[in-house]
């Protein structure tokens, strides 16, 4: 991405718990209005440069009151979500990721209270009833068929999982190679894209 989005948000060092929970409720909410399967906060990437300079922050030995970090997150959004936490070592450098799912629900809430992104600033939902609105229609309108089912496929796995020249045969495809038959499982909205060089499986599909 050529920079932060609503759904994407760097940072380095800074870790505050109930910064990042409040984080979290927004690139949420925003992956919803964007059309966007996953959010993303990660730490060891510089915002203005793009530079990945790695971060002292570990994710899953952070701590809130003598609690695990991630439980303790987890705890307080409305509704539970799917969060991913993942280490990555780039080159000696670690960099820490969060990968949210959306959910489909109602807007997601952090300590009662809802969040959005504005271009890249995190700001109160409330402040925002166009948004809130919007947001609203977004997750009343969600059709359990959009919900992602399986997480990170390679095409490998996608064609080892299921029977793909069936199922495409069946929707009027009928020839094709691996890399149109992967196109047309997107244009169909079987599988999304999950940025990260592999695919979601939406409920649809499975």
């Amino acid at each position: 991405m050529p920079r932060e989005t609503e759904w994407l948000e760097f940072k380095v060092d800074h870790f505050d718990p109930e910064e990042v929970g409040r984080y979290v409720s927004g690139l949420a909410n925003s992956a919803i209005l964007q059309g966007e399967p996953r959010a993303y906060l990660i730490f060891g990437v510089e915002n203005k440069t793009h530079k990945i300079v790695g971060t002292k922050i570990k994710l899953k030995a952070e701590k809130k009151g003598g609690e695990p970090f991630e439980n303790w997150l987890t705890r307080w959004l409305d509704p539970r979500l799917n969060l991913e936490f993942v280490s990555i070592d780039c080159e000696g450098l670690n960099v820490e990721m969060i990968a949210i799912d959306p959910t489909y629900h109602r807007p997601v809430r952090f300590m009662k209270e809802a969040f959005i992104r504005i271009d890249s600033v995190l700001k109160p939902l409330g402040e925002y009833p166009e948004r809130e609105r919007s947001l609203w229609l977004a997750t009343s309108s969600f059709a359990f068929e959009q919900g992602i089912a399986l997480h990170h496929l390679s095409e490998a796995d996608i064609f080892e999982k299921f029977a793909v020249e069936d199922f495409l045969a069946m929707h009027g495809y009928q020839k094709f190679n691996k890399r149109t038959a992967i196109d047309n499982l997107l244009k169909l909205g079987f599988i999304v894209d999950d940025k990260q060089r592999c695919y979601d499986a939406t409920n649809m599909f499975v």
